[in-house]
């Protein structure tokens, strides 16, 4: 069998730090990533928040995600608090321009500061089986009369159309499915396998078998997408982005520069920065596994093709204020929201958030928006992955379509 993650194992496995705070939330830090000091002293005393720092190249909103008009902040003598925050931008402008969050921690209000970014799987991934036979019969003029598999001691069968490995025939040579590395992706199998190869000769009865040890060879850094991928340079032991730690005492006034997705990818999307998605939208379960989730697949896909359990990626960017035991004081999670028409997100804010429509799925100008001709929407956002590109729900029922679940881009 391939090894089973829960998320405790899935955290220590990966050289995770699982910090568990007062209020009950949670986050991730990597006991080997050094800690970043400041000698900043231009913070503000009286909260600690979250807001758009490049607010002179964009337009924004920031709020939280209960209220319009309460500022996503933090008072300083306040504990216990998990905020989620909403920033608005319209989606040309985050396209071209990107996003700068600036964040603020006042004096002596948080020991440390612990942030994580916003990251998701962009290819397949899955971990490779843990043994494969291949059972091959020839004759003394070397033609090879039968050819068959078997795959984590299940029984012997034919080699075509296995779920998680392909087998070439004429030189016994295995490929994971999930290493898209033959078309210019990434190789996003993991794990280590056993490879026994037993031939027979039908004319001698000669029978010889060859057993090696092997890895599948996937890199996880290499397999994820979002800003992550773009603007982030903390990982753990096995490469996955993990929580960066400051020391807080003295106060921050810092910004975290993400790049633009018009920088970033060789495609239109705004995946790589936009993390603001609707939940109802992405529900789904495993390819096995039952568990229901209402975070994009390619953010939480469950499991694999053979039903081992893959790690969530975070949805989030996070700030969160910790105590000199690392314990979470306070916490301020961030999503940011693009607008498909501009005269849609003014409406929006000068209603103060009643008239909301940021979703302008196969909508067209000028019949639909303003506009002269073309889309609506013309940047995609997590949602529009379902109702633009995929056009309804995640492929869990086939394993050779499980891979149309994740974006793919390229990244520059």
């Amino acid at each position: 069998m391939k090894p089973t993650f829960f998320v405790i194992s899935v955290l220590i496995g990966f050289n995770f730090l699982t910090i568990t705070g007062c209020s009950g939330g949670g986050s991730t830090a990597d006991p080997a990533a050094a800690p970043i000091t400041n000698d900043n002293t231009g913070f503000d005393s009286a909260e600690f928040f979250v807001g758009v720092g490049n607010s002179d190249k964009i337009t924004s909103h920031t709020r939280t995600d209960a209220s319009f008009s309460t500022s996503c902040s933090i008072p300083a003598n306040t504990t216990s608090e998990d905020m989620t925050c909403i920033i608005d931008v319209p989606e040309a402008d985050l396209h071209y321009h990107g996003l700068e969050i600036s964040y603020n921690v006042p004096e002596s209000m948080c020991r440390y500061l612990s942030r994580e970014t916003y990251w998701f799987y962009n290819q397949e991934v899955g971990y490779g089986p843990t043994a494969v036979r291949i059972n091959k019969t020839v004759n003394d003029a070397g033609d090879v009369l039968s050819f068959q598999c078997s795959v984590n001691g299940g029984a012997v069968g034919a080699c075509s159309g296995l779920t998680e490995i392909d087998v070439d025939s004429s030189d016994s040579t295995v490929t994971c499915k999930y290493d898209r590395t033959q078309i210019e992706l990434a190789n996003c199998c993991f794990g280590e396998y056993t490879l026994t190869q037993q031939t027979t000769n039908t004319d001698t009865a000669e029978v010889s078998t060859e057993t090696s040890e092997n890895k599948w060879g996937g890199d996880w850094k290499s397999c994820i997408g979002g800003a992550g991928k773009t603007n982030w340079s903390w990982f753990s032991r096995s490469n996955f982005p993990v929580s960066v730690v400051e020391d807080a005492e003295d106060g921050l006034a810092e910004e975290y520069k993400i790049t633009s997705p018009l920088n970033a990818t060789t495609d239109t999307w705004n995946l790589s920065t936009a993390n603001y998605y609707t939940p109802a939208t992405h529900t789904h379960d495993g390819y096995i596994d039952a568990r229901s989730t209402n975070l994009p697949y390619f953010i939480d896909p469950v499991d694999d093709r053979d039903g081992t359990l893959i790690p969530v990626a975070n949805p989030a960017y996070t700030f969160s204020c910790l105590d000199e035991s690392y314990e979470i004081q306070n916490r301020i999670s961030v999503y940011v929201r693009e607008w498909d028409v501009y005269t849609d997100y003014l409406a929006y804010i000068a209603s103060a958030g009643v008239t909301s429509d940021p979703d302008r799925p196969g909508e067209t100008e000028p019949a639909d928006c303003d506009g002269v001709d073309g889309n609506c929407n013309d940047k995609w956002d997590l949602d529009d992955f379902i109702n633009e590109y995929l056009t309804g729900p995640y492929e869990t029922a086939t394993a050779a379509l499980r891979r149309l679940n994740f974006p793919e881009q390229i990244y520059e």
